[in-house]
């Protein structure tokens, strides 16, 4: 970039479709601004029988991508995420109460165009009851708080509001361990 005249020092942003934006500030003099191309994942949503599955919802964080993005399957159980930075990325798909295994640390490099797929299963659905503690009449908690992490901690929390009877149901989350957490006024 050349600045046709000298002031104060400038602030320059440098983007273009299918690159990372990069702004440099305190600029006074010529300088150069290199863009990262970004890159995608077509993600197939596949249901238990191997038919696609359309409308379903696929969730992905990472190391370069927080708080989670979603998108939604097309009718074919396909769909694009692009604008994405290099990185290890975590996957996963929900449609009703099916759900797919979480995919952990899918490598994406600098500009890569890559396809997963996801397949879909029963998931478990959680019946939580808050209560204010452990006593012989425990009494129930409504306005609650309360998040499930499958295996202790997940890149995916199911956050939920427990009802005025203390209750609250969560999932659809994949077999195996899960644990729970709970916060009140």
């Amino acid at each position: 970039v050349r600045l046709g005249f000298r002031a104060l020092p400038f602030s320059v942003k440098g983007s273009a479709p299918g690159y990372e934006s990069v702004t440099q500030s305190g600029v006074t003099a010529d300088v150069t601004l290199s863009l990262r191309r970004l890159a995608s994942l077509e993600v197939h949503v596949q249901n238990a029988d191997g038919s696609p599955a359309g409308g379903a919802e696929v969730a992905i964080t990472g190391s370069t991508l927080w708080p989670a993005r979603r998108a939604q399957t097309n009718a074919s159980g396909v769909t694009k995420i692009s604008g994405l930075v290099a990185g290890h990325f975590d996957l996963r798909a929900t449609l009703g109460q099916q759900v797919s295994e979480t995919l952990f640390g899918y490598e994406l490099a600098r500009g890569a165009h890559a396809t997963v797929t996801l397949k879909l299963g029963p998931g478990r659905m959680v019946a939580v009851v808050v209560t204010d503690d452990d006593t012989d009449h425990p009494a129930p908690v409504g306005n609650a708080d309360v998040v499930l992490s499958e295996g202790g901690l997940s890149s995916f929390p199911i956050q939920g509001r427990t009802a005025g009877d203390g209750s609250v149901l969560l999932g659809p989350i994949s077999a195996g361990a899960a644990s729970v957490s709970a916060s009140a006024d």
